[in-house]
């Protein structure tokens, strides 16, 4: 089997995912958030460039290396994304934490647009569409030294809701919202 089709390829891309989630479960807590988005996209950014290098112009690939790229910078990727989604959601407290974890959704879905309108002006130019996308995953990759590494959780939590005002409701119902009973 020379050629693989589009099917084939999609199942080897979201079985690169299984590793770099894996990875991302057992480190995330070990280096903190930030530091595995960094490192997870600086390898995503490395595997990139052994990419495009295998590529090359693309009279001579190298297939096994262009592949084992691919796949590196899928995985790397898949724990870089797992990185990122703890640290919105950690990043934010509680009482604002959908609106700016949706306008981060929304901003990354317009990225991902512009990034289709790039793909195509590059499409004929493989090897330099990869070190263009190697080079923004390094830009972020620095760029997440930017961040604040969040505090603890609970310094992020709402406030716990005010009890109910004097004689609104059974003795009870005021016990369960203050958590005593």
């Amino acid at each position: 089997m020379n050629r693989l089709d589009s099917t084939q390829v999609a199942i080897f891309y979201a079985l690169a995912n299984a590793p770099g989630v894996a990875a991302a479960y057992l480190l995330i807590d070990r280096l903190g958030r930030r530091k595995l988005l960094a490192y997870a996209m600086t390898a995503a950014s490395t595997a990139g460039v052994v990419l495009a290098l295998a590529i090359g112009d693309g009279e001579r690939p190298r297939k096994g290396v262009a592949v084992a790229a691919a796949l590196a910078v899928n995985a790397c990727s898949a724990a870089g994304f797992s990185s990122l989604d703890a640290l919105a959601a950690e990043s934010f407290a509680a009482d604002r934490r959908a609106t700016a974890v949706g306008l981060l959704c929304a901003v990354g879905r317009v990225a991902s647009i512009a990034a289709q309108l790039v793909n195509a002006a590059l499409a004929e130019r493989p090897a330099l569409l990869v070190f263009a996308t190697a080079a923004l995953m390094c830009l972020g990759a620095v760029a997440t030294f930017a961040l604040p590494e969040p505090a603890d959780a609970a310094g992020l939590e709402a406030p716990p809701p005010a009890p109910p005002p004097a004689g609104s409701g059974s003795q009870e119902t005021t016990a369960l919202s203050r958590g005593l009973v």
